[in-house]
């Protein structure tokens, strides 16, 4: 930002000072990306709104005519608060992207839909309260999440937020579909323009750690349903960037021997270390599904849960 720039102190300044944010940029992309930069930098996740409950919710309301002014002022509330605070949830993040890029002249949507937190959303759609965006150059799509690219944060065992670390994560810049819907998905994929990954692919795919989706290829299995039957050797093969020292597995059939044991060690999960073979950066190992109610397979590298798989086994 140069000195003659305007200070930046609510909605109505916003696009005077979008425009000279912009200034010098040649086309949709660089005006996109200095917005997503200035925001990423300038904005923090509210963890205490988040704390309190606060999501993402459609406007509620009777008549259409009401509805869209009940909406308009809704969406000025949200980016004056983001501005005012320095500080969003989701919604607050997208909003201020596309308002920004309304005053740049660049096409943008706000995307409110699902997403996968955590490996209890293995096999279903996840939870209903994610905002991202998406852009539109040239008559193509890209896909973009600010709030996510903005930093992460640390909650407890609760679920409870507890601080958010500023660190700017670009995978989540023009994030390729494929990549983006493994943990996110439209609530309404008809209206996006180009958008063709159906629901079903979306929801029947192993669960992945979000930390992990930009550094791994999932080769085989690549439906998160493994269907098999009794004895059947289930063979895994993944491309990963990085090196693994121990690979563990855990299954609802630990979680059955786990009940044996005394209460003061059911604590730590049963974790079974496993062999693997790695060679060109792929790595492959196998489970045996042994017992008819095996009913899910979760992978650990290096004991941190890393995907999950729903396991359907025939007789």
């Amino acid at each position: 930002m140069g000195q003659n720039s305007p200070q930046l102190r609510s909605y109505h300044d916003l696009k005077l000072f979008t425009e000279c944010l912009i200034q010098g940029k040649e086309n949709d992309f660089e005006k996109a990306r200095v917005i997503y930069e200035w925001i990423t930098d300038n904005i923090a996740y509210d963890i205490k709104a988040f704390n309190k409950g606060y999501r993402v919710d459609d406007v509620k309301c009777k008549k259409k005519e009401s509805c869209d002014e009940k909406k308009k002022q809704h969406d000025i509330q949200t980016v004056e608060n983001a501005l005012r605070n320095r500080k969003a949830i989701c919604g607050g993040y997208s909003l201020l992207f596309k308002t920004m890029c309304d005053y740049a002249n660049v096409r943008s949507y706000v995307i409110h839909g699902y997403i996968r937190k955590n490996s209890k959303h293995a096999g279903n759609m996840g939870v209903m309260n994610h905002a991202w965006n998406a852009i539109e150059v040239g008559r193509q799509t890209y896909y973009l999440d600010v709030t996510w690219a903005a930093g992460s944060c640390d909650e407890d065992e609760k679920g409870k937020l507890i601080s958010f670390n500023k660190l700017r994560n670009d995978f989540y810049w023009l994030t390729p579909v494929e990549k983006l819907t493994m943990d996110h998905y439209p609530r309404y994929p008809r209206k996006i323009p180009n958008f063709y990954i159906d629901r079903e692919v979306y929801r029947d795919q192993p669960y992945v750690n979000a930390g992990l989706i930009p550094f791994i290829e999932i080769c085989n299995p690549q439906k998160g349903i493994i269907k098999t039957e009794l004895n059947d050797t289930i063979r895994f093969q993944l491309e990963y960037q990085y090196p693994i020292k121990k690979l563990y597995i855990f299954t609802n059939l630990h979680k059955i021997e786990k009940k044996k044991e005394k209460k003061a060690e059911k604590k730590t999960k049963m974790l079974e270390c496993i062999p693997f073979s790695y060679k060109n950066g792929v790595y492959e190992f196998e489970v045996v599904a042994g017992k008819s109610h095996l009913r899910y397979i979760e992978i650990y590298f290096d004991k941190e849960i890393s995907l999950k798989y729903l396991v359907k086994v025939a007789e």
